[in-house]
């Protein structure tokens, strides 16, 4: 956890600030019960939806956001969910 002084007020305050590390294919392919190699694949092939990785440094290097990884498979099972 970091401290970052902002102003409230006009009166500089200390504020936890928590970061949410970027997952790589591992962590990404952990969660969603595949394998990487299928997770590599289906980057290539265009099946993963963009707002969910980010490219660093503009590059081949990928990371996944877990935050959006998470609300996008919710809102996925949700989908599923509701056609049955």
């Amino acid at each position: 956890m970091h401290n970052h002084p902002i102003k409230i007020d006009g009166q500089v305050v200390e504020t936890p600030v928590q970061f949410q590390p970027l997952w790589r294919y591992k962590q990404f392919a952990e969660y969603l019960g595949i394998s990487e190699d299928k997770a590599r694949h289906d980057m290539c092939a265009g099946v993963i939806p963009k707002k969910l990785f980010i490219r660093i440094f503009g590059g081949r290097s990928i990371r996944f956001i877990p935050e959006e990884v998470v609300r996008f498979v919710r809102e996925q099972s949700e989908n599923i969910g509701e056609d049955q």
